[in-house]
């Protein structure tokens, strides 16, 4: 029990590290797409939607399940030779594929943009977006590997940095030059190109001239039955945006995009945790299979009150927020951004709830559920977006993960048995819906009801804390 204690207690303070790290980090790209609303009109916000969707698809395909193989193989390794290979035969497979579809693409530059876009000002735009992909590749691998190494200031420390290089980049050439919506794209590629060498040079004990056949065939069979599986995330991620830009219009596209980039308050919460949780996960795993299953199951319960807290301020004062930091325009995307917030909490529980299969590496089960859950999802956005609009496309991405989780659970629970306390996630569950009830309230009303509890809180304090310990 003591190892265990102190393995949970290893993990929060991991979450703690990336999650503040992600509120700097979010809280900054909050700020910015407030400021990036001003610069830009509804539709460029839209056409700057639409791409970093498409960039995340790309990024997605083009990394292949490496960052996944790489955080599952590496406590396998013994020896440093060992982690050099892994390492090293990784990032020098991801060069030579990058270059090569790299070639493929520009060779059909042309004809990909006016199939994208056919206005050539957001056709120039994309270009810069596409440029901005490689040094992003190699990024996310280089976190992976500080991740592994639990260097969490590091890892906190770089991204923080490229954030903030990238942002102020991209808020002094919108105000002081005339390209537009490349400035933002510039300015991605900018940030990256900064930081990267020292991403590489904290982790250059790992990278050697070398490629190892046998460690490629293991990262491939591991990692690209993930490629599927992040395709169908991205799908009902982004493929919302794509729906509603053929259904709407790139105004809608724009205010959604909004909603989304907002939702990211849940983002800093699941952030902090996926980049702390997985080595952890495994960690223990590898030294004590019981020990593992308690700290699961006690974690999941974290998974779930974290983000209901988060919710329910949400509920209580999001309107008024929205109101202050967006201009008038933008004031009906609270419900969407609400109901994102919570779907996004149902993702979060995917942590745990997938645990079994990535342990006994059955990842073609993800990639089956995932594509079920994809289809779904394109399904629900057809039929909702012409009903609901920005709304219709929330609520689908909504119902998308709550699918998601309770199918993986399901699988899950058959490879690797944890016993999930069912009578504390349904009572989570009963609050969520009443939160979010509260939510149609009117101000007044909200403020006692929120007095209320906090006193409740306040005065059931002693029990509360015995609890949460």
């Amino acid at each position: 029990m003591l190892s265990n204690t102190v393995s949970i207690r290893s993990l929060l303070r991991d979450i703690s590290a990336y999650t503040f790290g992600d509120v700097l980090t979010k809280g900054i790209g909050f700020l910015t797409i407030v400021i990036y609303s001003y610069f830009l009109s509804q539709e460029e916000m839209g056409v700057y939607g639409y791409l970093m969707v498409l960039l995340g698809f790309c990024t997605t395909f083009l990394i292949l399940g490496f960052d996944n193989a790489y955080a599952r193989f590496f406590f396998e390794q013994k020896s440093e030779s060992g982690l050099q290979k892994l390492t090293s035969t990784l990032f020098w497979f991801l060069l030579i594929w990058f270059f090569l579809l790299f070639l493929i693409y520009f060779s059909a530059n042309d004809f990909l943009a006016s199939l994208l876009f056919e206005n050539q000002d957001h056709q120039k735009v994309l270009i810069w977006a596409i440029l901005s992909l490689p040094l992003k590749l190699f990024s996310v691998l280089s976190n992976q590997a500080l991740r592994n190494q639990f260097k969490k200031r590091l890892f906190v420390l770089y991204n923080v940095l490229t954030a903030t290089i990238t942002i102020i980049s991209a808020i002094l050439l919108l105000q002081f030059s005339e390209y537009g919506l490349i400035s933002i794209f510039f300015a991605i590629l900018l940030g990256d190109i900064v930081i990267l060498p020292f991403r590489l040079n904290s982790i250059s004990n790992f990278l050697k001239f070398q490629m190892d056949t046998v460690v490629l065939k293991q990262a491939l069979k591991y990692g690209v039955p993930f490629l599927p599986v992040s395709i169908a995330y991205w799908i009902f991620s982004g493929a919302d945006r794509f729906m509603l830009e053929q259904l709407t219009d790139l105004e809608t596209v724009g205010r959604y995009t909004v909603a989304v980039t907002l939702s990211g308050v849940m983002s800093v919460v699941s952030g902090g945790i996926g980049n702390a949780w997985s080595p952890h996960a495994v960690k223990m795993y590898e030294n004590n299979e019981e020990e593992a299953k308690s700290l699961y199951k006690r974690f999941l319960k974290v998974l779930i009150v974290l983000p209901l807290v988060l919710i329910s301020l949400v509920c209580f004062f999001g309107k008024e927020v929205i109101q202050i930091i967006l201009d008038q325009e933008y004031k009906s995307i609270f419900y969407p951004f609400l109901i994102l917030v919570i779907g996004v909490s149902f993702k979060l529980t995917t942590q745990v709830t997938a645990v079994g299969i990535s342990l006994k590496k059955k990842t073609q089960y993800f990639t089956i559920i995932t594509f079920f859950v994809a289809f779904l999802n394109i399904g629900l956005n057809a039929i909702l977006i012409p009903l609901y609009s920005e709304i219709g496309a929330a609520i689908a991405t909504l119902i998308s993960y709550c699918f998601l989780t309770v199918i993986y659970s399901v699988v899950s629970q058959k490879l690797f048995y944890v016993a999930y306390n069912k009578t504390f996630n349904f009572i989570c569950l009963l609050g969520l819906v009443m939160f979010f009830l509260i939510s149609f309230l009117n101000f007044p009303f909200r403020i006692i009801l929120f007095i209320i509890g906090l006193s409740v809180v306040l005065w059931k304090r002693e029990l509360i804390l015995n609890k949460i310990k």
